[in-house]
């Protein structure tokens, strides 16, 4: 058989096998991976020891002035890239030494001399390390996976509260995304999240400049935060062109939008208000950056690292080195802190994008030397990046034009902080204002609860799909042996004059009951559960409760009613689960009717030509039964052969020399042996890749044949026969 014609009979398979099977329609993709190009890299540095023996004494020897002349000038800090480019062949990708970088810097010569001009024995260098880790902490910066299939592709965030005028919140409450996220990768990381639409254009607007998060009271109203934030953009002049629920819009200062939502974040459930920046149509549309290294311009002026030092933005050797909390805020501060956590990013995502090393000078090197140093390289070495306005992944305060709009616009931040902070509304004011007290609301905000139930339901559909994934592959399988029984016996129908045995009528998932009440339909509007868990909730806002406990009672009150939407969930997921298994069971009862009634229409005799096949087989097999399917074989390198299937048995006949040779037969009971499909390398003298084992109840190879047909289908079709509990089967005598 040519592979054109095992090629049409498969895919006249799968035709038939969807013919069999109901239409089930295919969901949508529910995540979306984020496109950001990140290049791994190694960052492991190498701490190289010393040998005691004399070789390294006298090399020691010899260098010994210029390596004292280095040790006292500068150092020089050796990149992380430079040295996954010399090992590159001996790490994998998937390691994840990037993120383990050590600024190794030694505190003193590599070997000691003595004044009488002996060599002493070299010593181990006492060394600082001063990680990527070390300045992410520093600057308050985390990372997130958008998806696992991307382990390198993260989603940064900056803490920018300490930024914030009279405030001494700890807590991370304002948070900045340093890589512009698109409205797709929000919608995989928040839930309640709107398409924000540019108000003329009716368009999807490009990547923000700014997007922001700033965390709000789960028992505050959605219309109260609404309220403080019309308050706060009018103090900016903004004009308010959208409010709806939880969604509001406003064109600021001419040439941006404004967009503000209350969201609820995925991962950890905190409420949060979205708050993005966009360019409008009224903004230029000429990029005033360009795809060079920064270099001082009237665009993109340097920072001038010593008016930082001295206005105390940066560490000094006073200054606690425990504390991650010493940057001084100055006018610059907030803006110059993001850029200096962009081109870390941009340094760690993309390694060969900066290659210029790090020089430290300072004599003796402390981890506060180490680390202005590092924020001065940071802020001077960097690769500029498009604008938002390009529409790709980018990196806005590495952008000159994105940049000023990013140094412009934090007044609006700090108007908005103000306005919510006034009134009560951020999470922060738990500490001095008692969850479920008045103003707030003794329990959880209506709106708060709706996102909190979308995200609920937005697991369960997830769940459903993979548990009816797994019982519907298990249909489509038996469906699609069905179908290849139905496909092999059809030249048998045509042979016999038998008519073919009509096909079942499959029936769709909604035929069946489902044995659910809607949680809602039952106690509106949120079920039963979770109306108990808001009514203790309730209970619980009528006891005294101040500082860290207020957020503690906060953070269990939503897990509380997250866990009832979750356990009516659980429910639900129970019962279209068990439709969705009783649908497949009676799918595969269906087929094995259908295959059993096929093979009784063959059996019955009910032509001439069928009563003569099974004369045949008796003659030789001595047991009476009508032959299903013929075939062709190859017993060896050399000879031919013919293999006969009925219901219980499989007749080989041998012919090892063509016309002059003898027939040798084997009967084997379907019952007592079973099949191994093997594969090997074709010959001229052996075309068939594929050949079958025929193994007995010990696993002993009793026979082997390369079948003319594909092996298999041939395989699947005696399965079935072996498999299917209404054939009647017959005892050898």
């Amino acid at each position: 058989m040519t592979n054109d014609a095992a090629e049409e009979e498969e895919d006249a398979v799968r035709a038939l096998a969807a013919r069999l099977a109901p239409s089930l329609k295919q969901a949508e993709a529910l995540l979306l991976t984020h496109t950001l190009h990140s290049i791994p890299s190694t960052n492991q540095l190498d701490n190289n020891e010393y040998d005691d023996d004399m070789d390294q004494e006298m090399q020691d020897l010899q260098h010994a002035e210029d390596l004292l002349r280095r040790e006292l000038d500068q150092v020089y800090l050796e990149e992380p890239e430079d040295l996954w480019q010399r090992h590159q062949e001996s790490i994998s990708d998937n390691e994840e030494e990037w993120q383990k970088t050590d600024i190794i810097t030694p505190h003193s010569p590599s070997s000691f001399y003595m004044t009488s001009g002996e060599a002493a024995r070299p010593m181990t260098p006492k060394t600082t390390r001063y990680r990527q880790e070390d300045h992410m902490t520093v600057l308050q910066l985390s990372a997130n996976n958008t998806t696992a299939l991307q382990p390198r592709n993260h989603l940064y965030r900056v803490n920018m509260t300490h930024h914030l005028s009279n405030t001494t919140c700890r807590i991370p409450i304002v948070q900045e995304w340093v890589v512009a996220p698109s409205e797709d990768t929000l919608k995989q990381m928040v839930v309640g999240l709107q398409t924000s639409t540019n108000l003329e254009t009716s368009h999807v607007t490009t990547l923000p400049i700014r997007t922001v998060t700033i965390r709000i009271r789960p028992d505050v109203l959605c219309g109260t935060v609404m309220e403080a934030l019309h308050h706060a953009l009018g103090k900016q002049n903004a004009e308010i062109d959208k409010r709806q629920g939880g969604h509001m819009q406003a064109t600021w200062s001419q040439h941006y939008d404004v967009d503000l939502q209350l969201v609820t974040e995925q991962s950890t459930l905190e409420r949060q208000l979205l708050m993005r920046l966009f360019y409008n149509s009224h903004s230029t549309q000429e990029s005033t950056d360009s795809l060079t290294p920064s270099k001082k311009s009237e665009q993109d002026e340097l920072v001038d690292i010593q008016y930082l030092i001295e206005n105390g933005l940066y560490l000094n050797d006073d200054d606690n080195e425990e504390d991650p909390n010493t940057l001084v805020s100055t006018k610059d501060a907030p803006s110059l802190h993001l850029r200096e956590c962009a081109a870390l990013i941009q340094r760690i995502e993309t390694p060969q994008s900066s290659r210029k090393p790090i020089r430290l000078s300072s004599n003796p090197l402390t981890k506060q030397s180490m680390q202005q140093a590092v924020s001065t390289h940071l802020l001077e070495n960097y690769i500029a990046c498009p604008s938002v306005k390009e529409g790709s992944s980018t990196l806005p305060a590495l952008n000159a034009q994105d940049y000023q709009v990013i140094q412009n616009s934090w007044p609006l931040i700090e108007t908005i902080w103000d306005e919510l902070d006034t009134r009560d509304l951020l999470y922060s004011s738990l500490e001095h204002s008692p969850f479920g007290a008045f103003p707030a609301l003794p329990t959880l905000d209506v709106q708060y609860c709706g996102q909190l139930r979308r995200l609920s339901r937005d697991r369960l559909i997830q769940q459903l799909l993979k548990g009816a994934g797994e019982l519907e592959e298990f249909a489509r399988e038996a469906e699609y042996a069905c179908a290849n029984m139905i496909a092999l016996l059809k030249p048998t129908f045509q042979l016999y004059g038998i008519p073919e045995t009509p096909l079942p009528q499959p029936v769709s998932l909604n035929d069946y009951s489902l044995d659910f009440t809607p949680p809602h339909v039952a106690c509106p509007p949120w079920g039963l559960s979770v109306q108990s868990a808001l009514s203790q909730i309730q209970t619980w806002a009528k006891e005294d409760s101040e500082g860290e406990s207020s957020m503690i009672k906060a953070d269990n009150a939503v897990n509380l009613v997250f866990n009832a939407l979750q356990m009516q969930d659980d429910e639900e997921q129970t019962a279209r689960l068990d439709r969705k298994n009783r649908q497949v069971m009676d799918r595969l009862a269906a087929m094995q009717e259908h295959e059993k009634a096929m093979i009784d229409d063959i059996e019955a005799e009910a032509t001439v030509k069928a009563i003569l096949a099974a004369n045949d087989f008796e003659a030789v097999a001595k047991v009476r039964q009508v032959p299903l399917v013929t075939w062709s074989f190859l017993p060896g390198t050399t000879g031919t052969g013919s293999c006969t299937v009925t219901s219980n048995f499989i007749l080989f006949s041998t012919r090892r020399i063509p016309i002059i040779g003898g027939t040798k037969t084997q009967l084997f009971a379907l019952k007592d042996v079973e099949f191994e499909v093997s594969t090997e390398k074709t010959s001229l003298l052996n075309p068939f890749s594929s050949f079958i084992r025929v193994l007995n109840r010990r696993q002993e190879e009793v026979f082997r044949f390369w079948p003319s047909m594909g092996a298999i289908r041939l395989k699947s079709f005696l399965d079935r026969l072996k498999i299917n509990p209404l054939l009647e089967t017959f005892e050898m005598e």
